[in-house]
């Protein structure tokens, strides 16, 4: 039923680039994103990990979503 964070705090989701921590479950991501369920597999995930190590590719384009980040103060909000 969607994400609820565990406290009632709001929580953000951050854009930031990929670092080499997050490799194994974009790929992860990927994969279960591209799993073919009629005839079982995928190579989205392991083209993504060859791209990563060509010359043409532009980590600075490559980004992540995360999840769980304290909210930003929203104008009004009282600062504790």
């Amino acid at each position: 039923m969607g994400f609820q964070p565990d406290s009632p705090v709001d929580m953000a989701i951050a854009i930031r680039l990929e670092e080499p921590r997050d490799f194994g479950e974009v790929e992860s991501v990927i994969r279960e994103a591209f799993w073919n369920l009629y005839v079982p597999g995928c190579n989205e995930h392991y083209l993504m990990h060859r791209m990563r190590n060509h010359p043409d590719f532009l980590p600075e384009l490559s980004l992540v979503a995360a999840h769980g980040y304290p909210a930003a103060p929203r104008k009004g909000d009282a600062l504790t």
